[in-house]
């Protein structure tokens, strides 16, 4: 069976879009009050369908386990300018109440 490729994509394609809007919002909160915002850019993107493939594939993963065995569906990346920028972000994200943090790694 195939999966509906732009069913089951739509959530991911929506909760990347979402993410970056909140991020780039906190960051332009941080530079309309004049302050140095430890967010430089937010980028984001949703794995190709060939790229899901090709991974199922290598890692024998079938589709009905997809969400649960493949981490990296979906992603954005949060760039800073310095090292302690990383801390100030990871405890901003601690902080919010509309994201939960499932997995830590430094």
């Amino acid at each position: 069976m195939e999966l509906d490729w732009d069913n089951f994509l739509w959530p991911y394609n929506e909760a990347v879009r979402e993410l970056k809007v909140k991020f780039r919002s906190l960051r332009q909160g941080f530079l309309t009050k004049g302050e140095h915002s430890p967010i430089e850019f937010v980028i984001g993107r949703v794995k190709t369908v060939d790229s899901i493939k090709e991974k199922m594939k290598r890692r024998v993963i079938s589709p009905d386990v997809i969400e649960t065995d493949m981490q990296d569906i979906a992603g954005i990346r949060i760039v800073t300018q310095f090292v302690d920028d990383i801390y100030k972000v990871v405890d901003l994200i601690h902080a919010r109440d509309d994201m939960e943090v499932v997995e830590e790694r430094d």
